[in-house]
């Protein structure tokens, strides 16, 4: 999927851009233009995956950790991965971060047509506007063009929750095939059906 594509995806998705220039509320879903909500997880077209990405900073300790959900198509849990890096300058390195992580893992990953989300509406834009002068987000611009089946799109916090949740789970374990005890009641609040 080319950089424009992505672009036209996102605008598309969040139901295009204001005078203001940031994403409007009212997304509408393709295809039959009613209505969806933009608070809650909207599972991704049939044959596709949604990985959901989110950083959480502990200043006091000085570290961040992101968290990472996969999920197919009928909101099903797929992958999961948590991980803690050492403190970043600002929220948007540490999202833009996340969302690099993500697509370094999609690459150990046998998944196609990938949508990432990420409730950092900086640092996909800066992407998705390709801004090889932001720092944080050139290397994410590099791995793009090895995986031209994957989008960056923004959503609010609200359709975020699962992967904020996991940026706060404490284990030995970062991988999960399965979903952590923690989420299996929270997920399917989470999303819309």
């Amino acid at each position: 999927m080319s950089v424009g594509r992505r672009l036209s995806y996102l605008v598309e998705y969040s139901g295009g851009f204001g005078s203001s220039g940031k994403a409007s509320v009212g997304a509408k879903s393709k295809g039959n233009n009613v209505p969806v909500s933009c608070h809650r997880w909207q599972p991704p077209m049939v044959n596709c995956v949604k990985l959901n990405v989110d950083a959480s900073f502990n200043v006091i300790s000085n570290w961040f950790s992101i968290g990472m959900i996969l999920r197919g198509h009928l909101g099903n849990f797929l992958h999961g991965k948590v991980a803690r890096f050492p403190m970043v300058n600002s929220a948007f390195e540490a999202e833009a971060f996340a969302i690099a992580e993500g697509l370094s893992w999609l690459f150990s990953l046998p998944y196609k047509d990938v949508t990432i989300e990420s409730d950092s509406m900086l640092s996909v834009q800066a992407i998705n506007r390709c801004n090889h002068n932001a720092l944080e987000v050139g290397h994410v611009l590099a791995m793009l063009q090895a995986r031209q089946d994957v989008s960056i799109v923004f959503v609010k916090r609200q359709a975020n929750k699962v992967a904020h949740e996991m940026t706060h789970l404490l284990c030995s374990q970062n991988t999960f095939t399965s979903p952590p005890l923690m989420l299996v009641e929270f997920m399917p609040y989470d999303s819309t059906f």
